[in-house]
């Protein structure tokens, strides 16, 4: 895959989870790692970097996704969109972040509870 294949396909994931404002340069002071960021109007920010070097495939990226606690979880679908294809999702845990790997076959939206998953009371009538 090609560098602007690969670009062309984050631009198109970006844009289908919420209109993304102007493209804009993000550089981490930690790092140095400059990255095209994309940030959508519920302040996710989606963030790629293609090292310079990378001149033909296959070759590694850095991927960030910044989002707000308030969203309950973010993620990327790698294939444009949920359904049947890679996603990699991540959701806050306390102090940290939890990322995981993910397939959905069908879309359902997941909204965040503070109710444990074992919880009894859910299998009552």
């Amino acid at each position: 895959m090609g560098l602007s294949t690969l670009f062309a396909c984050f631009l198109a994931v970006c844009s289908t989870l919420a209109a993304p404002t102007a493209p804009a340069k993000y550089c981490d002071t930690t790092t140095t790692i400059c990255y095209s960021q994309f940030t959508t109007t519920n302040n996710i920010a989606f963030r790629i970097a293609i090292p310079d070097t990378a001149t033909s495939a296959p070759f590694d990226v850095l991927v960030q996704i910044v989002a707000p606690k308030s969203v309950g979880w973010a993620g990327i679908a790698w294939g444009g969109q949920m359904t049947y294809n890679p996603l990699t999702v991540a959701w806050p845990n306390g102090a940290a972040a939890t990322v995981s790997s993910r397939r959905a076959t069908y879309v359902f939206l997941l909204l965040p509870s503070s109710a444990p998953l074992a919880d009894p009371r859910w299998f009552r009538r």
